[in-house]
Protein backbone atom coordinates (compact mmCIF):
# COMPACT_ATOMS: atom_id res chain seq x y z
CA UNK A 1 0.00 0.00 0.00
CA UNK A 2 1.21 3.39 -1.05
CA UNK A 3 1.84 6.81 1.11
CA UNK A 4 2.24 10.22 0.97
CA UNK A 5 3.90 12.31 3.34
CA UNK A 6 1.43 14.07 4.28
CA UNK A 7 -0.74 10.82 5.27
CA UNK A 8 1.75 10.00 7.63
CA UNK A 9 0.52 11.84 10.46
CA UNK A 10 -2.79 10.24 10.23
CA UNK A 11 -1.26 6.82 10.55
CA UNK A 12 0.62 7.84 13.48
CA UNK A 13 -2.53 9.73 15.47
CA UNK A 14 -4.83 6.79 14.65
CA UNK A 15 -2.60 4.32 16.86
CA UNK A 16 -2.07 6.59 19.26
CA UNK A 17 -6.19 7.55 19.28
CA UNK A 18 -7.93 3.80 19.29
CA UNK A 19 -4.61 1.85 21.26
CA UNK A 20 -3.25 1.96 24.82
CA UNK A 21 0.62 2.55 23.34
CA UNK A 22 1.12 5.05 26.19
CA UNK A 23 1.36 1.70 28.73
CA UNK A 24 3.65 -0.13 26.51
CA UNK A 25 6.88 -0.71 28.79
CA UNK A 26 9.45 -3.02 29.69
CA UNK A 27 11.05 -1.66 33.20
CA UNK A 28 11.55 1.86 32.72
CA UNK A 29 11.69 1.89 28.88
CA UNK A 30 8.73 3.52 27.58
CA UNK A 31 8.52 1.23 23.76
CA UNK A 32 6.05 3.46 21.88
CA UNK A 33 8.30 6.54 21.20
CA UNK A 34 10.94 4.65 19.40
CA UNK A 35 8.52 2.45 17.60
CA UNK A 36 6.83 5.93 16.60
CA UNK A 37 10.08 7.53 14.80
CA UNK A 38 10.60 4.34 13.31
CA UNK A 39 7.47 3.73 11.71
CA UNK A 40 7.71 7.13 10.41
CA UNK A 41 11.02 6.80 9.14
CA UNK A 42 10.30 4.01 7.67
CA UNK A 43 6.71 5.00 5.98
CA UNK A 44 8.17 8.49 4.95
CA UNK A 45 10.95 6.21 2.98
CA UNK A 46 7.95 4.27 1.89
CA UNK A 47 6.24 7.65 0.42
CA UNK A 48 9.54 8.21 -1.84
CA UNK A 49 9.90 4.50 -3.12
CA UNK A 50 13.01 4.13 -1.16
CA UNK A 51 13.05 0.82 0.08
CA UNK A 52 14.39 -0.69 3.40
CA UNK A 53 18.27 -0.87 3.33
CA UNK A 54 18.97 0.91 0.57
CA UNK A 55 19.68 3.89 1.89
CA UNK A 56 23.08 5.76 1.80
CA UNK A 57 23.19 5.79 5.39
CA UNK A 58 22.68 2.31 5.91
CA UNK A 59 25.11 0.05 7.11
CA UNK A 60 25.10 -4.24 5.61
CA UNK A 61 25.93 -6.61 8.73
CA UNK A 62 29.32 -7.11 7.22
CA UNK A 63 30.11 -3.52 7.42
CA UNK A 64 28.97 -3.67 11.21
CA UNK A 65 31.46 -6.54 11.65
CA UNK A 66 34.29 -4.76 10.18
CA UNK A 67 33.48 -1.60 11.95
CA UNK A 68 33.41 -3.66 15.31
CA UNK A 69 36.54 -4.96 14.77
CA UNK A 70 38.74 -2.16 13.30
CA UNK A 71 36.63 0.66 15.78
CA UNK A 72 39.13 0.11 18.67
CA UNK A 73 42.31 0.37 16.29
CA UNK A 74 40.26 3.45 14.55
CA UNK A 75 39.75 4.96 17.85
CA UNK A 76 43.49 4.73 18.68
CA UNK A 77 44.54 6.36 15.07
CA UNK A 78 42.58 9.11 15.10
CA UNK A 79 42.09 10.57 18.57
CA UNK A 80 46.22 9.82 18.84
CA UNK A 81 46.40 11.87 14.92
CA UNK A 82 43.86 14.89 16.20
CA UNK A 83 46.47 14.52 20.03
CA UNK A 84 45.65 17.70 21.08
CA UNK A 85 41.83 17.88 20.44
CA UNK A 86 41.27 14.30 21.75
CA UNK A 87 40.04 13.17 25.39
CA UNK A 88 41.20 9.81 25.95
CA UNK A 89 38.63 9.53 28.66
CA UNK A 90 35.09 11.47 29.06
CA UNK A 91 36.02 14.75 31.69
CA UNK A 92 34.31 16.51 33.34
CA UNK A 93 32.17 19.50 32.44
CA UNK A 94 29.00 21.26 33.40
CA UNK A 95 26.91 20.20 30.11
CA UNK A 96 27.47 16.69 28.30
CA UNK A 97 26.50 16.74 24.23
CA UNK A 98 26.07 14.25 22.53
CA UNK A 99 27.15 14.55 18.61
CA UNK A 100 25.80 13.38 15.36
CA UNK A 101 29.41 13.35 14.31
CA UNK A 102 28.65 14.62 10.95
CA UNK A 103 27.32 18.30 11.25
CA UNK A 104 31.06 19.93 11.10
CA UNK A 105 31.81 23.07 8.66
CA UNK A 106 35.34 23.52 8.03
CA UNK A 107 36.49 27.31 9.40
CA UNK A 108 39.90 28.41 9.12
CA UNK A 109 41.14 24.61 8.27
CA UNK A 110 39.51 23.33 11.59
CA UNK A 111 36.18 21.17 11.40
CA UNK A 112 33.71 23.51 13.28
CA UNK A 113 30.87 21.09 15.12
CA UNK A 114 27.90 23.87 13.78
CA UNK A 115 25.93 22.98 17.03
CA UNK A 116 27.69 21.75 19.64
CA UNK A 117 30.86 24.20 19.36
CA UNK A 118 28.41 27.16 18.66
CA UNK A 119 26.64 26.06 22.26
CA UNK A 120 30.10 25.65 23.64
CA UNK A 121 30.83 29.50 22.86
CA UNK A 122 27.93 30.67 23.89
CA UNK A 123 27.94 28.82 27.43
CA UNK A 124 31.36 30.52 27.57
CA UNK A 125 29.48 33.53 28.20
CA UNK A 126 27.57 32.50 31.34
CA UNK A 127 31.42 30.52 32.65
CA UNK A 128 29.94 27.81 31.61
CA UNK A 129 31.65 24.25 30.28
CA UNK A 130 31.02 21.80 27.97
CA UNK A 131 32.31 18.61 26.85
CA UNK A 132 31.21 16.67 23.16
CA UNK A 133 31.25 12.58 22.42
CA UNK A 134 31.21 12.22 18.58
CA UNK A 135 28.85 9.11 17.54
CA UNK A 136 29.89 8.77 14.43
CA UNK A 137 32.72 6.73 12.23
CA UNK A 138 33.92 9.45 10.03
CA UNK A 139 36.82 11.08 12.43
CA UNK A 140 36.66 14.89 11.71
CA UNK A 141 39.93 16.36 11.90
CA UNK A 142 41.63 18.56 12.86
CA UNK A 143 38.73 19.64 15.14
CA UNK A 144 37.77 23.12 16.15
CA UNK A 145 37.53 21.88 19.92
CA UNK A 146 38.47 18.78 22.12
CA UNK A 147 35.81 15.87 21.82
CA UNK A 148 35.76 12.24 22.81
CA UNK A 149 35.37 9.82 19.85
CA UNK A 150 32.87 7.65 21.42
CA UNK A 151 30.93 5.25 18.45
CA UNK A 152 33.48 2.03 18.70
CA UNK A 153 32.26 2.21 22.10
CA UNK A 154 28.84 2.50 21.35
CA UNK A 155 29.25 -0.60 18.75
CA UNK A 156 30.74 -2.58 21.13
CA UNK A 157 27.60 -2.15 23.58
CA UNK A 158 25.17 -2.67 20.39
CA UNK A 159 26.75 -5.66 19.55
CA UNK A 160 26.81 -7.10 23.42
CA UNK A 161 22.98 -6.10 23.18
CA UNK A 162 21.71 -8.14 20.41
CA UNK A 163 24.21 -11.61 22.09
CA UNK A 164 22.09 -10.41 25.33
CA UNK A 165 18.44 -9.87 23.57
CA UNK A 166 18.93 -13.46 22.37
CA UNK A 167 20.05 -15.28 24.85
CA UNK A 168 17.71 -12.98 28.22
CA UNK A 169 14.20 -13.99 26.47
CA UNK A 170 11.40 -12.00 28.49
CA UNK A 171 7.32 -11.52 27.96
CA UNK A 172 5.69 -8.42 27.13
CA UNK A 173 2.73 -7.23 27.96
CA UNK A 174 1.15 -4.79 25.63
CA UNK A 175 -2.12 -4.61 25.19
CA UNK A 176 -3.42 -3.60 21.49
CA UNK A 177 -0.23 -4.90 19.87
CA UNK A 178 -1.79 -6.86 17.75
CA UNK A 179 -4.41 -3.96 16.57
CA UNK A 180 -1.21 -1.87 15.51
CA UNK A 181 0.36 -4.41 13.79
CA UNK A 182 -2.57 -4.97 11.67
CA UNK A 183 -2.27 -1.21 10.76
CA UNK A 184 1.11 -1.46 10.03
CA UNK A 185 0.85 -4.85 8.06
CA UNK A 186 -0.96 -2.73 5.23
CA UNK A 187 1.96 -1.04 4.40
CA UNK A 188 4.25 -4.10 4.84
CA UNK A 189 5.61 -3.18 8.13
CA UNK A 190 4.02 -5.95 10.67
CA UNK A 191 7.53 -7.31 11.26
CA UNK A 192 8.61 -4.18 13.51
CA UNK A 193 5.43 -5.23 15.73
CA UNK A 194 6.92 -8.47 16.31
CA UNK A 195 8.03 -9.16 19.88
CA UNK A 196 11.50 -10.34 19.17
CA UNK A 197 11.92 -7.29 17.01
CA UNK A 198 10.37 -5.10 20.09
CA UNK A 199 12.38 -6.81 22.22
CA UNK A 200 15.89 -6.36 20.50
CA UNK A 201 15.52 -2.80 21.01
CA UNK A 202 14.81 -2.50 23.81
CA UNK A 203 18.06 -4.51 24.71
CA UNK A 204 19.80 -1.57 22.73
CA UNK A 205 18.22 1.09 24.74
CA UNK A 206 18.77 -0.43 27.92
CA UNK A 207 22.55 -1.25 27.52
CA UNK A 208 23.15 1.89 25.89
CA UNK A 209 21.18 3.96 28.64
CA UNK A 210 23.37 2.15 31.61
CA UNK A 211 26.61 3.15 29.75
CA UNK A 212 24.99 7.02 29.29
CA UNK A 213 24.31 6.51 33.09
CA UNK A 214 27.57 5.65 34.14
CA UNK A 215 29.04 8.35 32.08
CA UNK A 216 26.89 10.86 33.52
CA UNK A 217 26.92 9.93 37.15
CA UNK A 218 30.81 10.19 37.11
CA UNK A 219 31.02 13.54 36.65
CA UNK A 220 29.02 17.31 37.87
CA UNK A 221 26.73 17.74 34.65
CA UNK A 222 23.92 20.18 35.34
CA UNK A 223 23.02 19.32 31.72
CA UNK A 224 23.00 16.35 28.23
CA UNK A 225 22.46 17.13 25.31
CA UNK A 226 21.63 15.77 21.86
CA UNK A 227 22.38 17.19 18.11
CA UNK A 228 19.40 14.46 16.80
CA UNK A 229 17.34 12.61 20.05
CA UNK A 230 15.84 10.29 18.02
CA UNK A 231 18.05 7.77 16.96
CA UNK A 232 18.98 4.70 19.69
CA UNK A 233 21.43 6.56 21.01
CA UNK A 234 19.61 9.82 21.99
CA UNK A 235 16.62 7.24 23.61
CA UNK A 236 19.17 6.08 25.36
CA UNK A 237 20.88 8.87 26.87
CA UNK A 238 17.16 10.80 27.18
CA UNK A 239 16.97 7.65 29.84
CA UNK A 240 19.61 8.37 31.44
CA UNK A 241 19.87 11.64 32.43
CA UNK A 242 15.94 10.73 34.27
CA UNK A 243 17.38 7.64 36.00
CA UNK A 244 19.77 10.57 37.64
CA UNK A 245 17.66 13.48 37.44
CA UNK A 246 20.02 15.17 35.21
CA UNK A 247 17.49 17.40 32.52
CA UNK A 248 17.91 16.51 28.59
CA UNK A 249 17.39 18.34 25.39
CA UNK A 250 17.54 18.43 21.90
CA UNK A 251 19.12 20.95 19.79
CA UNK A 252 17.49 21.65 16.97
CA UNK A 253 19.75 20.53 13.46
CA UNK A 254 17.04 20.59 10.79
CA UNK A 255 13.55 20.24 10.04
CA UNK A 256 10.99 19.85 12.65
CA UNK A 257 7.38 20.73 12.78
CA UNK A 258 3.75 18.67 12.61
CA UNK A 259 4.84 16.36 9.84
CA UNK A 260 8.18 14.58 11.68
CA UNK A 261 7.63 12.14 13.54
CA UNK A 262 10.16 12.70 16.04
CA UNK A 263 8.79 15.91 16.74
CA UNK A 264 5.26 17.31 15.70
CA UNK A 265 1.67 15.66 16.25
CA UNK A 266 2.00 13.56 18.84
CA UNK A 267 -1.08 12.23 20.60
CA UNK A 268 -2.48 11.36 23.73
CA UNK A 269 0.92 12.07 25.39
CA UNK A 270 1.35 10.82 29.16
CA UNK A 271 0.73 14.25 31.49
CA UNK A 272 4.34 13.52 32.83
CA UNK A 273 5.45 12.70 28.82
CA UNK A 274 7.83 9.97 27.42
CA UNK A 275 11.30 9.25 29.50
CA UNK A 276 12.61 8.67 25.68
CA UNK A 277 12.29 12.24 24.58
CA UNK A 278 14.11 14.81 25.51
CA UNK A 279 12.50 17.05 28.93
CA UNK A 280 13.13 20.15 26.74
CA UNK A 281 13.64 21.30 22.92
CA UNK A 282 15.35 23.66 21.73
CA UNK A 283 14.23 25.27 18.86
CA UNK A 284 15.32 28.22 16.00
CA UNK A 285 11.65 29.86 16.24
CA UNK A 286 8.14 30.64 17.35
CA UNK A 287 7.26 28.31 14.05
CA UNK A 288 8.55 25.24 15.66
CA UNK A 289 7.66 26.25 19.29
CA UNK A 290 3.86 26.49 18.11
CA UNK A 291 4.09 23.34 16.40
CA UNK A 292 5.26 21.85 19.79
CA UNK A 293 2.81 23.46 22.07
CA UNK A 294 -0.05 21.85 19.94
CA UNK A 295 1.05 18.58 21.79
CA UNK A 296 2.88 19.43 24.72
CA UNK A 297 1.16 22.67 26.18
CA UNK A 298 -0.34 20.50 29.17
CA UNK A 299 2.54 18.47 29.76
CA UNK A 300 4.51 18.13 32.40
CA UNK A 301 7.60 17.89 29.97
CA UNK A 302 8.67 18.13 26.97
CA UNK A 303 8.86 22.35 26.70
CA UNK A 304 10.11 23.84 23.90
CA UNK A 305 12.54 27.31 24.47
CA UNK A 306 13.08 29.37 21.30
CA UNK A 307 17.16 30.01 21.33
CA UNK A 308 17.20 31.22 18.39
CA UNK A 309 19.76 29.60 15.40
CA UNK A 310 22.68 29.39 17.85
CA UNK A 311 25.44 29.45 14.80
CA UNK A 312 23.58 32.42 13.11
CA UNK A 313 23.88 34.21 16.34
CA UNK A 314 27.54 33.73 16.33
CA UNK A 315 27.98 34.01 12.42
CA UNK A 316 26.44 37.87 12.86
CA UNK A 317 28.99 38.49 16.20
CA UNK A 318 32.37 40.47 15.40
CA UNK A 319 34.39 38.69 17.76
CA UNK A 320 34.12 35.69 15.05
CA UNK A 321 35.22 36.57 11.30
CA UNK A 322 33.39 33.20 10.15
CA UNK A 323 33.39 34.62 6.27
CA UNK A 324 37.05 35.89 6.18
CA UNK A 325 38.48 35.35 2.88
CA UNK A 326 35.33 33.98 1.54
CA UNK A 327 34.27 35.99 -1.08
CA UNK A 328 37.62 35.95 -2.84
CA UNK A 329 37.58 32.24 -2.92
CA UNK A 330 33.95 32.43 -4.63
CA UNK A 331 34.44 34.67 -7.11
CA UNK A 332 37.58 32.92 -8.37
CA UNK A 333 35.62 29.98 -9.26
CA UNK A 334 32.39 31.34 -11.03
CA UNK A 335 31.55 34.64 -13.04
CA UNK A 336 31.14 37.89 -11.01
CA UNK A 337 28.77 39.48 -12.93
CA UNK A 338 25.74 36.39 -12.95
CA UNK A 339 23.46 35.85 -10.60
CA UNK A 340 24.28 32.86 -7.78
CA UNK A 341 21.58 29.93 -7.60
CA UNK A 342 22.34 27.41 -4.57
CA UNK A 343 21.17 23.82 -4.72
CA UNK A 344 21.37 21.96 -1.54
CA UNK A 345 21.47 18.20 -1.62
CA UNK A 346 20.03 15.66 0.59
CA UNK A 347 20.93 11.96 1.06
CA UNK A 348 18.76 9.18 -1.12
CA UNK A 349 17.04 12.09 -2.93
CA UNK A 350 19.70 13.14 -5.16
CA UNK A 351 19.44 11.03 -7.76
CA UNK A 352 18.06 12.24 -10.73
CA UNK A 353 14.47 10.06 -10.16
CA UNK A 354 14.43 12.87 -7.41
CA UNK A 355 15.89 15.92 -8.91
CA UNK A 356 15.41 15.53 -12.58
CA UNK A 357 13.29 18.53 -13.20
CA UNK A 358 16.27 20.58 -11.28
CA UNK A 359 19.03 19.26 -13.49
CA UNK A 360 16.71 19.67 -16.43
CA UNK A 361 16.68 23.75 -16.00
CA UNK A 362 21.01 23.68 -14.71
CA UNK A 363 21.33 22.25 -17.87
CA UNK A 364 19.33 24.85 -19.95
CA UNK A 365 20.67 27.65 -17.89
CA UNK A 366 24.09 26.95 -16.80
CA UNK A 367 25.27 30.05 -18.69
CA UNK A 368 22.73 32.20 -17.59
CA UNK A 369 23.24 31.86 -14.04
CA UNK A 370 26.16 30.45 -11.14
CA UNK A 371 24.90 27.31 -10.26
CA UNK A 372 26.06 26.68 -7.09
CA UNK A 373 25.85 22.47 -5.63
CA UNK A 374 26.30 21.52 -2.09
CA UNK A 375 26.06 18.07 -0.43
CA UNK A 376 24.72 16.96 2.68
CA UNK A 377 27.15 16.75 5.08
CA UNK A 378 26.59 12.90 4.82
CA UNK A 379 26.92 12.77 1.24
CA UNK A 380 30.80 13.90 0.99
CA UNK A 381 32.00 10.21 -0.07
CA UNK A 382 29.21 10.79 -3.02
CA UNK A 383 31.02 13.37 -4.79
CA UNK A 384 32.15 11.23 -7.35
CA UNK A 385 28.64 10.26 -7.95
CA UNK A 386 26.98 13.54 -7.95
CA UNK A 387 29.40 14.59 -10.25
CA UNK A 388 28.68 11.87 -12.90
CA UNK A 389 24.74 12.35 -12.96
CA UNK A 390 25.75 16.06 -13.62
CA UNK A 391 28.04 15.48 -16.68
CA UNK A 392 25.39 12.59 -17.87
CA UNK A 393 22.78 15.62 -17.79
CA UNK A 394 25.05 17.17 -19.58
CA UNK A 395 25.87 19.76 -17.21
CA UNK A 396 29.74 21.73 -17.06
CA UNK A 397 29.32 24.73 -15.70
CA UNK A 398 29.05 25.09 -12.10
CA UNK A 399 30.57 25.02 -8.70
CA UNK A 400 30.49 21.96 -6.23
CA UNK A 401 33.62 22.11 -4.37
CA UNK A 402 34.08 25.33 -2.54
CA UNK A 403 30.16 25.08 -2.12
CA UNK A 404 30.54 21.61 -0.21
CA UNK A 405 33.25 22.55 1.86
CA UNK A 406 32.69 26.37 3.23
CA UNK A 407 30.26 27.31 5.80
CA UNK A 408 26.89 26.76 5.08
CA UNK A 409 26.18 30.80 6.40
CA UNK A 410 28.87 32.46 4.42
CA UNK A 411 27.57 30.76 0.81
CA UNK A 412 23.59 31.74 2.03
CA UNK A 413 24.61 35.77 2.49
CA UNK A 414 26.43 35.55 -0.90
CA UNK A 415 23.71 34.11 -3.28
CA UNK A 416 20.56 35.15 -4.43
CA UNK A 417 18.55 32.41 -4.71
CA UNK A 418 17.81 28.63 -2.98
CA UNK A 419 16.65 25.69 -4.78
CA UNK A 420 16.03 21.84 -2.87
CA UNK A 421 14.48 18.62 -2.77
CA UNK A 422 13.41 19.24 0.61
CA UNK A 423 16.81 20.05 2.60
CA UNK A 424 16.05 22.32 6.11
CA UNK A 425 18.88 24.65 3.72
CA UNK A 426 15.15 26.26 3.07
CA UNK A 427 14.57 27.34 6.79
CA UNK A 428 18.33 28.70 7.22
CA UNK A 429 17.61 30.75 3.73
CA UNK A 430 14.58 32.53 4.69
CA UNK A 431 17.21 34.01 7.82
CA UNK A 432 18.92 35.20 5.21
CA UNK A 433 15.84 36.99 3.22
CA UNK A 434 16.54 34.21 0.81
CA UNK A 435 13.72 32.53 -1.36
CA UNK A 436 13.45 29.07 -2.16
CA UNK A 437 11.88 26.73 -4.08
CA UNK A 438 10.98 23.23 -3.17
CA UNK A 439 10.77 20.96 -5.94
CA UNK A 440 8.78 18.01 -4.25
CA UNK A 441 5.70 17.71 -2.27
CA UNK A 442 7.61 15.51 0.11
CA UNK A 443 9.87 18.63 1.14
CA UNK A 444 6.49 20.69 0.66
CA UNK A 445 4.76 18.56 3.43
CA UNK A 446 8.28 19.42 5.65
CA UNK A 447 8.94 22.63 5.25
CA UNK A 448 6.03 25.14 4.45
CA UNK A 449 4.70 25.23 7.71
CA UNK A 450 8.26 25.74 9.23
CA UNK A 451 8.98 29.25 7.81
CA UNK A 452 7.36 32.15 6.54
CA UNK A 453 5.22 31.99 3.51
CA UNK A 454 6.91 34.36 1.20
CA UNK A 455 10.26 33.04 1.44
CA UNK A 456 9.04 29.82 -0.04
CA UNK A 457 7.55 28.19 -3.53
CA UNK A 458 6.64 25.00 -4.97
CA UNK A 459 7.85 24.02 -8.40
CA UNK A 460 7.50 20.38 -9.45
CA UNK A 461 8.31 20.38 -13.24
CA UNK A 462 11.51 22.01 -15.04
CA UNK A 463 9.03 25.04 -16.44
CA UNK A 464 7.43 25.78 -12.96
CA UNK A 465 11.16 25.92 -11.56
CA UNK A 466 12.02 28.07 -14.78
CA UNK A 467 9.36 30.69 -14.05
CA UNK A 468 9.46 30.90 -10.16
CA UNK A 469 13.44 31.88 -10.83
CA UNK A 470 11.74 34.59 -13.32
CA UNK A 471 9.61 35.58 -11.06
CA UNK A 472 11.90 35.94 -8.52
CA UNK A 473 14.59 37.71 -9.81
CA UNK A 474 12.01 40.01 -11.66
CA UNK A 475 10.91 40.46 -7.94
CA UNK A 476 13.55 40.46 -5.62
CA UNK A 477 13.02 42.16 -2.28
CA UNK A 478 15.68 40.88 -0.20
CA UNK A 479 16.15 41.59 3.38
CA UNK A 480 17.04 40.04 6.32
CA UNK A 481 14.42 38.58 8.84
CA UNK A 482 16.23 40.40 11.88
CA UNK A 483 13.69 38.69 14.55
CA UNK A 484 14.38 35.08 13.02
CA UNK A 485 18.67 35.76 13.25
CA UNK A 486 18.22 36.01 16.68
CA UNK A 487 20.47 39.21 17.60
CA UNK A 488 19.32 38.45 21.13
CA UNK A 489 23.32 38.13 22.92
CA UNK A 490 22.26 36.08 25.48
CA UNK A 491 20.21 33.16 23.94
CA UNK A 492 20.49 30.59 26.61
CA UNK A 493 19.06 32.76 29.72
CA UNK A 494 16.10 30.86 29.64
CA UNK A 495 17.71 27.23 28.77
CA UNK A 496 20.37 27.72 31.85
CA UNK A 497 17.39 28.72 34.12
CA UNK A 498 17.04 24.82 33.50
CA UNK A 499 19.76 23.39 34.39
CA UNK A 500 19.99 21.26 37.57
CA UNK A 501 20.83 22.96 40.38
Amino acid sequence: MSIRQKEIKSVLNRIEEEFPVTQWKHRDVEIWPFLRVKLWAILSNQSLNISEGTSILSVSKFDKYKRLIKGPFRWVYHSFKDFSKSYFRIPDADVFVLGDGISFTKIQDRYFDKFSDSMALLLERYDLSLVRVDSSNTFYKPRFSSSYFIQPMLDFILAKSIISAKIKKTGYNLPGLDGVKTIAEEFGLGYLFEESSIHLEVRKIECLAKYFQKCLSRGKFRAAMSICYYTEYGFAMNLACSRIGIPSYDIQHGVQGDSHGAYGAWNNVPREGYNLLPNYFLSWSSLEKTSFEKWSKKLHQHDCIVTGNLLINLWQSDKYEWSSGFEKVLNDKINSSLSRILVTLSWDVSSKEFIGSTLEVIANTQNEFNWLIRLHPSMMDEKSVVQEMLANSDIHNYELDVSSELPLYTILSNIDLHITHSSSTAIEASYFGVNSIVTSDYGWTLLSGQLESEYINLGITADQISDLIRTQFDNSNRQVDKQLMGRNSNPLDKVISTFKK
